[in-house]
Protein backbone atom coordinates (compact mmCIF):
# COMPACT_ATOMS: atom_id res chain seq x y z
CA UNK A 1 0.00 0.00 0.00
CA UNK A 2 1.16 3.47 -1.08
CA UNK A 3 2.22 5.62 2.12
CA UNK A 4 3.66 8.95 1.46
CA UNK A 5 7.00 10.76 3.11
CA UNK A 6 4.96 12.33 5.96
CA UNK A 7 3.22 9.07 7.04
CA UNK A 8 6.29 7.12 6.80
CA UNK A 9 8.69 10.15 9.01
CA UNK A 10 5.71 9.98 11.41
CA UNK A 11 5.69 6.31 12.00
CA UNK A 12 9.27 6.23 12.44
CA UNK A 13 9.32 8.70 14.85
CA UNK A 14 6.48 7.05 16.91
CA UNK A 15 8.54 3.93 16.77
CA UNK A 16 11.51 5.34 17.60
CA UNK A 17 9.97 6.60 20.30
CA UNK A 18 8.04 4.18 21.95
CA UNK A 19 10.46 1.08 21.23
CA UNK A 20 13.59 2.60 21.09
CA UNK A 21 16.06 2.96 17.97
CA UNK A 22 17.25 -0.52 17.62
CA UNK A 23 14.24 -2.09 18.11
CA UNK A 24 13.28 -4.59 14.76
CA UNK A 25 10.31 -2.72 14.01
CA UNK A 26 12.35 0.90 14.21
CA UNK A 27 14.54 -1.02 11.96
CA UNK A 28 11.94 -2.19 9.68
CA UNK A 29 10.33 1.41 9.50
CA UNK A 30 13.77 3.14 8.70
CA UNK A 31 14.47 0.84 6.14
CA UNK A 32 10.81 1.53 4.32
CA UNK A 33 11.82 5.58 4.46
CA UNK A 34 14.85 4.67 2.70
CA UNK A 35 13.41 3.09 -0.08
CA UNK A 36 11.00 5.19 -0.22
CA UNK A 37 13.70 8.39 -1.10
CA UNK A 38 15.33 5.69 -2.94
CA UNK A 39 12.65 5.28 -5.85
CA UNK A 40 11.05 9.28 -5.24
CA UNK A 41 14.09 9.99 -7.57
CA UNK A 42 17.17 12.94 -7.15
CA UNK A 43 15.09 15.34 -5.54
CA UNK A 44 15.64 13.10 -2.66
CA UNK A 45 18.56 12.50 -2.50
CA UNK A 46 19.78 14.31 -0.18
CA UNK A 47 17.47 12.74 2.16
CA UNK A 48 18.60 9.49 1.03
CA UNK A 49 21.66 9.80 1.97
CA UNK A 50 21.57 11.55 5.52
CA UNK A 51 18.95 7.98 6.14
CA UNK A 52 21.07 5.27 4.58
CA UNK A 53 23.85 6.74 6.46
CA UNK A 54 21.64 6.44 9.62
CA UNK A 55 20.93 3.17 8.74
CA UNK A 56 24.22 1.75 7.89
CA UNK A 57 25.32 3.25 11.47
CA UNK A 58 22.87 1.57 13.11
CA UNK A 59 23.20 -1.95 11.11
CA UNK A 60 26.55 -1.79 12.35
CA UNK A 61 26.17 -0.97 15.34
CA UNK A 62 23.73 -4.08 16.71
CA UNK A 63 25.65 -6.26 14.82
CA UNK A 64 23.43 -7.18 11.37
CA UNK A 65 23.80 -10.07 9.31
CA UNK A 66 26.38 -9.46 6.29
CA UNK A 67 23.81 -9.63 3.40
CA UNK A 68 21.34 -6.61 5.00
CA UNK A 69 24.63 -4.63 5.25
CA UNK A 70 25.33 -5.05 1.80
CA UNK A 71 22.12 -4.03 0.82
CA UNK A 72 22.42 -0.84 2.55
CA UNK A 73 26.05 -0.51 1.57
CA UNK A 74 24.72 -0.92 -2.32
CA UNK A 75 22.09 1.31 -2.05
CA UNK A 76 24.39 4.01 -0.33
CA UNK A 77 26.98 3.49 -2.85
CA UNK A 78 24.64 4.12 -5.70
CA UNK A 79 23.48 7.62 -3.83
CA UNK A 80 27.41 8.58 -3.86
CA UNK A 81 27.59 7.56 -7.74
CA UNK A 82 25.07 9.96 -8.49
CA UNK A 83 26.50 12.22 -6.56
CA UNK A 84 30.16 11.84 -8.61
CA UNK A 85 31.69 11.01 -5.63
CA UNK A 86 33.39 7.56 -6.37
CA UNK A 87 35.88 7.91 -3.54
CA UNK A 88 33.11 7.59 -0.75
CA UNK A 89 31.62 4.78 -2.50
CA UNK A 90 34.62 3.09 -2.53
CA UNK A 91 35.44 3.63 1.07
CA UNK A 92 32.09 1.77 2.47
CA UNK A 93 32.88 -1.50 0.13
CA UNK A 94 36.65 -1.31 1.81
CA UNK A 95 35.05 -1.16 5.01
CA UNK A 96 32.99 -3.17 4.21
CA UNK A 97 35.06 -6.03 3.20
CA UNK A 98 37.83 -5.18 6.30
CA UNK A 99 34.57 -5.67 8.59
CA UNK A 100 34.45 -9.04 7.76
CA UNK A 101 37.96 -10.44 7.12
CA UNK A 102 37.85 -8.95 10.78
CA UNK A 103 35.51 -11.19 11.93
CA UNK A 104 35.70 -14.67 9.73
CA UNK A 105 39.36 -14.14 7.47
CA UNK A 106 40.16 -13.26 4.47
CA UNK A 107 39.15 -16.41 3.27
CA UNK A 108 35.95 -16.37 4.27
CA UNK A 109 32.84 -16.46 1.71
CA UNK A 110 31.61 -13.46 3.11
CA UNK A 111 34.98 -11.66 3.01
CA UNK A 112 35.35 -12.80 -0.79
CA UNK A 113 32.18 -11.71 -1.44
CA UNK A 114 32.70 -8.19 -0.03
CA UNK A 115 35.70 -8.06 -2.44
CA UNK A 116 33.91 -8.86 -5.08
CA UNK A 117 31.32 -6.49 -4.65
CA UNK A 118 34.36 -3.92 -3.90
CA UNK A 119 35.74 -4.85 -7.67
CA UNK A 120 32.05 -4.73 -9.21
CA UNK A 121 32.19 -0.99 -7.94
CA UNK A 122 35.47 -0.30 -9.74
CA UNK A 123 34.80 -1.62 -12.81
CA UNK A 124 31.36 0.04 -12.46
CA UNK A 125 33.11 3.30 -11.91
CA UNK A 126 35.91 3.03 -14.45
CA UNK A 127 38.79 2.08 -12.20
CA UNK A 128 39.57 -0.61 -14.36
CA UNK A 129 43.53 -1.52 -13.07
CA UNK A 130 42.08 -1.46 -9.53
CA UNK A 131 38.73 -3.99 -10.66
CA UNK A 132 41.90 -5.71 -12.08
CA UNK A 133 43.74 -6.20 -8.62
CA UNK A 134 40.82 -7.06 -6.88
CA UNK A 135 39.44 -9.61 -9.04
CA UNK A 136 43.09 -11.50 -9.45
CA UNK A 137 43.00 -11.51 -5.42
CA UNK A 138 39.63 -13.15 -5.05
CA UNK A 139 40.85 -15.88 -7.63
CA UNK A 140 43.66 -16.82 -5.26
CA UNK A 141 41.86 -16.24 -2.41
CA UNK A 142 38.87 -18.79 -3.53
CA UNK A 143 41.48 -20.87 -4.15
CA UNK A 144 42.96 -20.70 -0.57
CA UNK A 145 39.64 -21.02 0.32
CA UNK A 146 38.40 -23.92 -1.77
CA UNK A 147 41.52 -26.12 -2.19
CA UNK A 148 40.93 -28.85 -4.46
CA UNK A 149 36.80 -29.35 -4.37
CA UNK A 150 36.83 -29.21 -7.86
CA UNK A 151 33.03 -28.25 -8.56
CA UNK A 152 32.93 -25.75 -5.23
CA UNK A 153 35.45 -23.73 -6.68
CA UNK A 154 34.28 -23.82 -10.42
CA UNK A 155 31.07 -22.69 -9.13
CA UNK A 156 32.95 -20.04 -7.13
CA UNK A 157 35.66 -18.94 -9.57
CA UNK A 158 34.33 -18.95 -13.11
CA UNK A 159 32.42 -16.25 -12.33
CA UNK A 160 35.14 -14.51 -11.32
CA UNK A 161 37.35 -14.87 -14.44
CA UNK A 162 34.69 -14.07 -16.65
CA UNK A 163 34.65 -10.37 -14.49
CA UNK A 164 38.21 -10.99 -14.81
CA UNK A 165 38.46 -10.90 -18.78
CA UNK A 166 35.55 -8.38 -19.02
CA UNK A 167 37.79 -5.50 -17.33
CA UNK A 168 41.04 -7.23 -19.62
CA UNK A 169 38.82 -6.44 -22.22
CA UNK A 170 37.92 -2.72 -21.45
CA UNK A 171 42.00 -2.58 -20.79
CA UNK A 172 42.57 -3.83 -24.28
CA UNK A 173 44.60 -6.22 -22.92
CA UNK A 174 43.78 -9.46 -25.23
CA UNK A 175 46.44 -11.66 -24.17
CA UNK A 176 46.08 -11.10 -20.23
CA UNK A 177 42.11 -11.85 -21.41
CA UNK A 178 43.09 -14.98 -23.13
CA UNK A 179 44.85 -16.71 -20.36
CA UNK A 180 41.69 -15.39 -17.74
CA UNK A 181 39.39 -17.38 -20.47
CA UNK A 182 41.56 -20.10 -21.02
CA UNK A 183 42.10 -20.85 -17.11
CA UNK A 184 37.53 -20.79 -16.73
CA UNK A 185 37.83 -23.21 -19.58
CA UNK A 186 40.07 -25.53 -17.67
CA UNK A 187 37.93 -25.41 -13.94
CA UNK A 188 34.88 -25.99 -15.67
CA UNK A 189 36.19 -28.90 -17.52
CA UNK A 190 38.08 -30.34 -14.49
CA UNK A 191 34.55 -30.05 -12.83
CA UNK A 192 32.83 -32.22 -15.49
CA UNK A 193 30.68 -28.94 -16.44
CA UNK A 194 30.21 -30.20 -20.34
CA UNK A 195 26.96 -28.08 -20.60
CA UNK A 196 25.88 -24.46 -21.73
CA UNK A 197 28.25 -22.96 -19.22
CA UNK A 198 31.22 -24.13 -21.09
CA UNK A 199 29.87 -23.66 -24.28
CA UNK A 200 29.80 -20.07 -22.97
CA UNK A 201 33.47 -19.74 -21.81
CA UNK A 202 34.90 -21.37 -24.88
CA UNK A 203 32.85 -19.12 -26.84
CA UNK A 204 34.03 -15.77 -25.59
CA UNK A 205 37.70 -17.11 -25.60
CA UNK A 206 37.37 -17.83 -29.46
CA UNK A 207 35.68 -14.45 -29.43
CA UNK A 208 39.15 -12.87 -28.04
CA UNK A 209 40.96 -15.43 -29.73
CA UNK A 210 40.28 -13.34 -33.05
CA UNK A 211 40.76 -10.05 -31.83
CA UNK A 212 44.12 -11.00 -30.86
CA UNK A 213 45.18 -12.50 -34.09
CA UNK A 214 43.82 -9.51 -35.71
CA UNK A 215 46.33 -7.62 -33.40
CA UNK A 216 49.13 -10.22 -33.88
CA UNK A 217 48.44 -11.49 -37.09
CA UNK A 218 49.16 -15.28 -35.77
CA UNK A 219 47.26 -17.45 -37.66
CA UNK A 220 47.76 -20.47 -35.04
CA UNK A 221 45.17 -17.75 -33.24
CA UNK A 222 42.30 -18.56 -35.62
CA UNK A 223 42.85 -22.26 -35.55
CA UNK A 224 42.64 -22.07 -31.86
CA UNK A 225 39.43 -20.06 -32.26
CA UNK A 226 37.83 -22.53 -34.60
CA UNK A 227 38.55 -25.48 -32.58
CA UNK A 228 36.93 -23.73 -29.45
CA UNK A 229 33.71 -22.75 -31.72
CA UNK A 230 33.73 -26.47 -32.95
CA UNK A 231 33.97 -27.72 -29.26
CA UNK A 232 31.35 -25.19 -28.17
CA UNK A 233 28.65 -26.37 -31.01
CA UNK A 234 29.21 -30.08 -30.29
CA UNK A 235 28.17 -29.41 -26.23
CA UNK A 236 25.56 -27.28 -27.04
CA UNK A 237 24.16 -29.70 -30.09
CA UNK A 238 24.36 -33.00 -27.56
CA UNK A 239 22.27 -30.16 -24.97
CA UNK A 240 19.60 -30.30 -27.61
CA UNK A 241 19.88 -34.18 -27.70
CA UNK A 242 19.57 -34.67 -24.40
CA UNK A 243 17.25 -31.60 -23.15
CA UNK A 244 16.13 -29.96 -25.66
CA UNK A 245 17.42 -26.41 -26.12
CA UNK A 246 15.31 -23.23 -25.81
CA UNK A 247 15.38 -20.57 -28.03
CA UNK A 248 18.21 -18.36 -26.88
CA UNK A 249 20.07 -21.26 -27.43
CA UNK A 250 18.85 -22.37 -30.74
CA UNK A 251 20.25 -18.68 -31.71
CA UNK A 252 23.86 -19.53 -30.27
CA UNK A 253 23.81 -22.78 -32.37
CA UNK A 254 23.25 -20.83 -35.21
CA UNK A 255 25.47 -18.27 -34.57
CA UNK A 256 28.45 -20.78 -34.13
CA UNK A 257 27.66 -21.98 -37.17
CA UNK A 258 27.83 -18.77 -38.92
CA UNK A 259 31.04 -17.71 -37.14
CA UNK A 260 32.78 -21.22 -38.06
CA UNK A 261 31.49 -20.28 -41.66
CA UNK A 262 33.04 -17.35 -41.88
CA UNK A 263 36.30 -18.56 -40.53
CA UNK A 264 36.11 -20.87 -43.17
CA UNK A 265 36.10 -18.39 -45.67
CA UNK A 266 39.29 -15.85 -44.18
CA UNK A 267 41.12 -19.35 -44.27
Amino acid sequence: MFQDETTLLNTLTVSRTALGPKHPTAIKHLDELCRFYLHTGAEAIDKAEFYLEQQLDLLKEIGADYHIIKHVVQSLSCVYEKRDEKLRGEKLYLCLMRRQEKLYGATHETTRDALDKLAGYYYRTGSFCQARSAWEELVDLTESALGHEQVLYAQAVAPVLSDLAAVLGRMELRADQVIALEKQVRILEAAGNANVALASALTRLADVLICLHDIEQVESLNERAELCYRRALDILKACDRMIGANAAEKMTISNLESRLNGLAVLV
